[in-house]
């Protein structure tokens, strides 16, 4: 969803408010990381015993610290300056917002140092969140 035209109430708004105010943005997060977990471990909860393997797409999964909640991590990157104009493109931002999100994440080499592939996992630059069994 592009966001041109935004109001406060919006969640483009919203976003515009809390990429520039990291109180609002940690208050924004204290409200919406806790549904966001409980869903994910809903969903997990629900498969059946013998899944093989299941997915978990989580965009801020290093910086929420749920990388340790997964016994594998596939980490997918591309170039900064790719980031930048796909955000840019994506949501109709500016130079100056896209960076001001793109610094909020962890730095996508972090990101491929800390993945943990499976046993059978390869060395390529990409390795995708497996939870762990709590069973």
């Amino acid at each position: 969803m592009p966001c041109a035209a935004t109001a406060p109430w919006t969640a483009c708004g919203s976003a515009q408010i809390v990429f520039k105010d990291k109180r609002a943005r940690l208050d924004l997060e204290a409200i919406i990381h806790p549904a966001v977990s409980k869903a994910i471990n809903d969903f997990f909860d629900t498969l059946p015993k013998r899944t093989p393997f299941a997915v978990a797409d989580i965009p801020l999964l290093f910086e929420t610290g749920r990388d340790k909640d997964f016994d594998a991590v596939i980490v997918v990157a591309c170039p900064r300056e790719m980031q930048l104009q796909r955000l840019m493109e994506r949501n109709k931002l500016s130079k100056e917002d896209a960076e001001r999100r793109l610094a909020r994440a962890v730095a996508d080499r972090s990101r491929r140092s800390r993945r943990r592939p499976t046993s059978s996992a390869t060395t390529a630059p990409s390795t995708t969140p497996t939870r762990r069994s709590t069973r």
